[in-house]
């Protein structure tokens, strides 16, 4: 069991500044996409690592054959973000990342397609939230974990950090481009030692 504790005005405070770097990011995702970007109220928890299982299973249930696109964070706040994309339709998104409608055949386009589009929607998402919360982080290359897999297919050690008993904060934030037709879910989660300095910087934010 984690030995991290937050009461619940810190949750609150914690969800509120998570909420307003998502609003950020929303803006700046629309700006780039040309579309309005929706995004849901974060849900954040310190949970144990089976409900990032869980979240895999409910959006495949919506959205098979699914991606998920991996990518680390480190600096002062140290974690991972593993965004699910449902089916194709992240393709609708390439030509304002510099690719050609008949690039949307190729696995090989495919895969720097879904790499790329994650970068975008992290360096926006967890840029906002590390402005909101005073903390440097810097992201490693996204790794395309799975790729136009059917959800029940999914290997949940590739999702779970080794040490499967340790809790984490979670983040999950859920975005739509509607008018692309593009949905995906981004997960975001702290391991304890990634929590020390976040809980830190919130405790001084709320002094």
């Amino acid at each position: 069991m984690s030995s991290i504790h937050l009461n619940a005005d810190e949750f609150d405070a914690l969800r509120e500044l998570t909420n307003i770097g998502m609003g950020r990011a929303g803006a700046k995702l629309s700006e780039l996409f040309e579309s309005k970007v929706k995004l849901s109220v974060p849900h954040v928890d310190l949970v144990s690592q089976e409900k990032i299982t869980a979240l895999v299973q409910d959006f495949g249930q919506k959205s098979d054959p699914v991606n998920i696109v991996q990518q680390e964070f480190i600096g002062e706040m140290i974690g991972r973000s593993s965004v699910m994309y449902g089916g194709g339709t992240f393709t609708s998104l390439m030509g304002y990342l510099g690719y050609d409608e008949e690039d949307a055949t190729s696995t090989a386009t495919q895969h720097e397609i879904l790499n790329e589009l994650t970068n975008v929607i992290n360096s926006a998402s967890l840029s906002g939230l590390s402005e909101e919360l005073q903390l440097d982080l810097h992201l490693s290359q996204p790794a395309i974990l799975f790729f136009d897999t059917q959800s029940t297919q999914v290997d949940d050690s590739r999702l779970a950090y080794s040490d499967s008993d340790a809790h984490i904060l979670l983040i999950d934030i859920k975005l739509e481009i509607e008018e692309k037709g593009v949905h995906c879910d981004n997960i975001i989660s702290l391991k304890e030692e990634g929590l020390i300095n976040l809980v830190s910087s919130l405790r001084k934010l709320m002094a």
